[in-house]
């Protein structure tokens, strides 16, 4: 919600102590984010789609080979190996973000795209989505990682509105139920205007994920982008 104040608009995100009713200096660029990015760009709705992640793995946009008898450390030396099922769960998103990838890069389709599946879980509390991984070929690792940090995905449908952008964060991953050595994986997190996450090992050797407070700049930027584009 946005309100006019004599000192200008603030957003209210309906958030507790130094989050709430955050107020921004008015500045000459309100453009300047983290990561460079101009807003951030949302990913698109492709027309009629119906995928729901927290529902299904394959969306049918990307072929993916499935792997399962693979050790991860094998797999990484030619695939960037990652999970975005914190981010799938949490953030309504109703686009394949590998597929989309592809598509805003013009790299027609992404080529030998994995999608690793484990017998036991690796990550709590997500369903199916906790025992996968996916993969792409390393050449694309550092695009990926560049283009996942300027998405922003804002909810108009929630009151207050919510805003979310992506964090990543680096685990040591063993392949489950085997003796291999670790393998460097990383977790897509989703970071919004009242709440952020982190992994959290357990003693099983699964990663769950531990609720923390907003980033401030998260905040921040969502006011931004709220007042610069009308709401």
């Amino acid at each position: 919600m946005v309100t006019g104040t004599p000192e200008g608009p603030k957003i209210d995100f309906n958030l507790t102590d130094k989050y709430a009713n955050t107020e921004l200096t008015k500045v000459n660029d309100i453009t300047q984010f983290k990561h460079g990015s101009d807003l951030g760009r949302e990913p698109e709705h492709v027309k009629g789609e119906t995928f729901k992640a927290a529902e299904k793995i394959d969306t049918g946009r990307v072929q993916a080979r499935k792997i399962e008898k693979y050790k991860l450390d094998e797999l990484t030396e030619d695939y960037y190996m990652f999970s975005m099922a914190p981010v799938y769960f949490m953030i309504p998103i109703k686009v394949d973000l590998i597929y989309q990838f592809g598509k805003d890069l013009s790299l027609d389709r992404i080529k030998d795209v994995i999608t690793y599946q484990a017998q036991s879980a690796m990550f709590a509390g997500l369903g199916e989505w906790g025992h996968v991984l996916q993969g792409i070929p390393k050449v694309h690792k550092s695009l990926f990682k560049t283009w996942a940090e300027q998405l922003v995905f804002p909810d108009r449908t929630k009151v207050p509105n919510q805003y979310w952008r992506l964090g990543i964060e680096s685990v040591s991953m063993l392949t489950p139920g085997v003796i291999s050595t670790s393998a460097p994986i990383d977790v897509y997190l989703p970071s919004g205007v009242d709440c952020s996450f982190n992994t959290v090992r357990r003693v099983n050797g699964t990663f769950g994920f531990k609720k923390q407070p907003p980033e401030t700049w998260v905040v921040e930027e969502a006011y931004r982008f709220f007042t610069k584009v009308g709401g």
